[in-house]
């Protein structure tokens, strides 16, 4: 998680809202009071769409009082989730992030938001959750420490709670673009070079976006026993992907239908 903190300490501090959007209305040179309103405007439609899924597809009655925010950023959902749960609790790699989260949190009153950095440990959150939450996370982390960090979110879940996450599982991008992306990623001097020819800074940082095999994931959330889950597919820019929704069901209830074996 080294390098991915690296990173995006430094995005945290050019480009905060920017680089959680890609939308150049959040440019630095963008950014004003009535801009970044309208960013968490954006993010109410976006947690009330959430809630919709979640109740119409998981839980009929659904209504959190811990969420876990995992990967929170400048705190964009995890500001929106307060007025939904009696405490939520935003995580992220870079400090930066945070501080900038912490600022957001003070100027609309989330004062039921607690924020904590994490790496590659999920060990410094307390508790168990009735929802966990990341959105376009696990996509900037190397498989490996990703698929860890999500068995410690399962964990985190409590019986007959909710995660909702994304993740990607492949492209469509040429195989032109896909070596230039693998050298990028794995020999930093081309990168450099790279980043100069397009006038950027010499050592700006490179994002990240990795796929996840679904069979995986799948297989994980059987083993954290969430046994009911829904998702739904998304495709940006060529890079295909999936949003999950899991609850952890208890293995000593009778709510699991056995279809018996089929022809």
């Amino acid at each position: 998680m080294k390098s991915v903190k690296t990173d995006w300490e430094k995005y945290a501090l050019k480009e905060a809202y920017y680089s959680v959007t890609t939308n150049y209305k959040y440019r630095n040179e963008n950014l004003s009071d009535e801009v970044k309103d309208d960013f968490f405007i954006e993010a109410k439609q976006y947690a009330e769409k959430l809630t919709a899924v979640i109740r119409t597809h998981l839980v009929k009655d659904f209504a959190p009082k811990r969420i876990l925010d995992f990967g929170c950023g400048v705190g964009r959902t995890s500001i929106l989730f307060t007025e939904l749960a009696e405490e939520v609790v935003g995580t992220d790699v870079s400090e930066n992030m945070l501080r900038e989260a912490e600022k957001n949190k003070h100027r609309r009153g989330a004062d039921n938001l607690n924020l904590i950095q994490t790496g590659s440990d999920l060990s410094n959150i307390q508790g168990r959750f009735d929802f966990v939450h990341s959105l376009y996370v696990f996509q900037h982390i190397p498989l490996s420490e990703g698929r860890k960090l999500l068995t410690q979110l399962l964990d985190k879940l409590e019986d007959n709670g909710v995660i909702a996450f994304h993740i990607l599982y492949a492209n469509e991008l040429s195989l032109l673009k896909r070596i230039s992306y693998w050298l990028r990623l794995h020999i930093p001097c081309i990168k450099n070079v790279l980043n100069l020819i397009r006038r950027k800074p010499w050592d700006a940082p490179m994002m990240q976006l990795n796929s996840y095999p679904v069979n995986d994931i799948a297989e994980d959330l059987k083993q954290a026993g969430c046994l009911h889950f829904y998702s739904r597919y998304t495709n940006h820019a060529g890079y295909k992907g999936l949003f999950i929704f899991a609850q952890k069901t208890r293995l000593d209830e009778e709510n699991v239908t056995d279809l018996g074996e089929i022809p």
